[in-house]
C-alpha cells in the first residue's frame, strides 16, 4: 500500500499532514511497527487535539512553546516531550517538502532538557545478587524457563524483546555467540531497536546452561524459541 499524499499548496491541520506523514512513514519509509504506533499516539492523544483546527502555516514558534510548557504542566516528562518536538520536526520537514509550509518553525524551538539524575552510573547486580535471584525462581515449570533466561539476561545484555525472540538457531554453541535478529515488542515479532542484527558472546557457564536447558525443553527445532512457555 503506497502513501496517499495530498496535493502541494493547500492547507492543513496538525491532524490532517500527522496521518499522512505517519501513513508516508509506515509504507515509504517502513519503520518500525512500535515506531508508528508511538507516533499515532502522539499525534491523536496530544498533538491533533492540542492544535485543532488551525492550519500548519498558522501555527508559530510560540504556539509550540505554549504546547511544550501545558505539557510540562501536565506531568508529561521532558523525554515524552522531546519525543513530541522530533516528530514535529519531523512533520513540519515533511510539509516543507510538499510545499504545505514554507519553513520549519519547529526548528526555532529549544528541546527541553533532561533532568540530571544524582546517581548517573549504570547499575547491575553483583554476582551475588545475580545468584540469588536465579535461586528465587520458583521450582516448577516456568522457574526453568526463568533461571535460564534470567544468566542469558545477565551474561549477554540482550533487551526484553530481544530475549523473548531468541530462537534456537540463534544460539550458536560451537562459535561461542548468541546472534540477535529479532525483538518481540508489543505482541509482535519485528527486527531490534537498531534494525540491524548482532552478535554477543556466548560465555561458557551461559552455554552449558542452555544446552541443559535445550535438552529439558519441549521445543527444540532449530526456529523454536529458546524460552517459550512450556505449556504452549
Amino acid at each position: 500500500m503506497a502513501a496517499t499524499l495530498a496535493p502541494p499548496g493547500e492547507r492543513y491541520t496538525v491532524g490532517e499532514a500527522g496521518a499522512t506523514y505517519i501513513e508516508h512513514l509506515e509504507y515509504v519509509m517502513e519503520r518500525k511497527r512500535s515506531t508508528i504506533a508511538d507516533y499515532r499516539g502522539y499525534l491523536n492523544q496530544h498533538l491533533g487535539p492540542f492544535f485543532g483546527g488551525r492550519p500548519m502555516d498558522r501555527i508559530d514558534r510560540a504556539r509550540v512553546e505554549e504546547y511544550l510548557l501545558t505539557k510540562k504542566r501536565s506531568g508529561l516528562s521532558s523525554k515524552t516531550i522531546g519525543n513530541h518536538l522530533t516528530f514535529l520536526h519531523g512533520l513540519w520537514s515533511f510539509g516543507v517538502k510538499r510545499e504545505w509550509v514554507g519553513r520549519n518553525v519547529i526548528a526555532l524551538v529549544d528541546r527541553p532538557r533532561p533532568p540530571r539524575f544524582k546517581e548517573r552510573r549504570i547499575k547491575f547486580l553483583s554476582r551475588e545478587e545475580l545468584e540469588a535471584l536465579i535461586r528465587a525462581a520458583p521450582d516448577d515449570y516456568l522457574g526453568d524457563v526463568e533461571r535460564p533466561l534470567y544468566l542469558c539476561a545477565a551474561m549477554t545484555g540482550l533487551r526484553q524483546g530481544e530475549l523473548i525472540a531468541l530462537r534456537w538457531w540463534d544460539v550458536d554453541w560451537s562459535a561461542s555467540r548468541v546472534r540477535v535478529a529479532d525483538s518481540y515488542v508489543r505482541g509482535a515479532f519485528d527486527s531490534p531497536k537498531s534494525r540491524r542484527g548482532r552478535s554477543v558472546p556466548l560465555g561458557e557457564r551461559l552455554g552449558a546452561e542452555l544446552e541443559r536447558h535445550f535438552q529439558a525443553s519441549r521445543w527444540r527445532s532449530a526456529d523454536d524459541l529458546v524460552f517459550a512457555h512450556p505449556f504452549t
